[in-house]
């Protein structure tokens, strides 16, 4: 799987615009590049073995400084939505191939 994401987080900012590239390593590992707030990101995760779960987890650069973060999402044909983890905050995520 390679698929290349426009994608929207739903912050109490307003909503904040990006990037994700995602790729299959082996089997159900993924990797992904998140470029969101001026800022590129790797992630590594898994998917599930139906396809439509992933999983990413890393560290982003927020304005407060290196957080961890997770992103838990369902893939349908062209979509992405979940919710995206900073820290002890969650928010909404959804993108579009």
């Amino acid at each position: 799987m390679n698929n290349n994401y426009i994608i929207v987080l739903k912050s109490q900012l307003g909503p904040k615009s990006g990037t994700l590239k995602i790729r299959e390593s082996r089997g159900e590992r993924l990797w992904g590049i998140l470029d969101l707030l001026g800022h590129k990101s790797l992630l590594v995760g898994k998917i599930s073995s139906e396809g439509k779960n992933i999983e990413l987890k890393g560290k982003i650069m927020t304005p407060l400084g290196l957080s961890t973060c997770m992103l838990s999402a369902t893939k349908e044909e062209n979509e992405l939505t979940g919710e995206f983890k900073v820290e002890n905050k969650f928010y909404e995520i959804s993108g579009k191939r």
